[in-house]
């Protein structure tokens, strides 16, 4: 299930960009409703924003519907957090713990299925919580996938039992 909160702060809140991650997780964290489940994502400069994801676990939870962000901050022109847009997802684990795949094996499946070549340099790689699946009902299925990112490209391995899903399946929820 959801909640979703829209707020308008009454004083705006000036940021700094000096390590601008922390300071926003700062400020979300004393004035969000269960600001501690968010982590930073990302500051859309063109359009004056900053996205966050909420995490389950200490990892990011992505793939929302709509916006792709759980938790969305406005900002004006001198750089003032003004208002918010949040959607809080109540999670919980459904079935047993299992071992989840290490980096280099994941990285190891795509070399393995020929997707990427010998001596690529790796980007990026981060585990996080994706959804492959429809939503059914009010329900959400998210399962941990290892995002790698190679030359602005990203793939996803299941941290499970290391299906590759591509980008559409993940943004489309197949």
């Amino acid at each position: 299930t959801e909640t979703t909160l829209h707020s308008k702060l009454e004083t705006p809140y000036k940021l700094v960009t000096v390590n601008l991650p922390v300071v926003v997780e700062s400020f979300v964290q004393q004035n969000v409703f269960r600001g501690d489940e968010y982590t930073f994502s990302s500051y859309n400069e063109e359009q004056n924003y900053i996205g966050l994801h909420q995490t389950y676990k200490g990892k990011p939870v992505d793939n929302n519907e709509g916006s792709g962000y759980h938790l969305i901050l406005y900002l004006n022109d001198e750089f003032e957090i003004t208002g918010y847009y949040q959607t809080y997802m109540e999670l919980e684990q459904q079935g047993r713990e299992q071992e989840l795949l290490t980096p280099i094996k994941a990285i190891e499946r795509l070399y393995n299925e020929q997707l990427i070549p010998a001596d690529t340099v790796i980007d990026h790689v981060k585990l996080g919580y994706y959804s492959h699946l429809p939503p059914s009902g009010n329900y959400q299925v998210y399962t941990p996938m290892w995002q790698i990112s190679v030359n602005d490209e990203f793939y996803y391995v299941n941290a499970i039992d290391g299906a590759i899903q591509s980008m559409d399946q993940v943004e489309s929820g197949k």
